[in-house]
């Protein structure tokens, strides 16, 4: 495995900031109506990558999701990355 930087530029893209909304209908209370605090620890599964594991403050893991929407099936490429680490410093 080697780093890649541009892959940092890429996943903070607003690009990347889909919701399902169904995801919000479903977690959505009176004084979090987009369900906000829910999608803080947890993934919606909309894009390329799909999170495996999640430490607070330590590190997060996500894998190459094969359901993306965007995939093959959706005239877009899959991810060459099979998974992402972010360790928190």
């Amino acid at each position: 495995m080697k780093p890649l930087p541009i892959f940092l530029i890429d996943a903070t893209s607003l690009s990347y900031a889909v919701v399902n909304p169904e995801y919000v209908e479903k977690y959505a209370t009176a004084d979090d109506p987009d369900a906000r605090k829910w999608m803080n620890d947890h993934d919606c599964e909309t894009g390329p990558f799909r999170l495996c594991e999640y430490v607070l403050d330590q590190k997060l893991i996500s894998d190459r999701f094969e359901g993306y929407w965007g995939g093959s099936k959706g005239g877009r490429s899959t991810s060459t990355v099979d998974k992402v680490v972010w360790q928190i410093v």
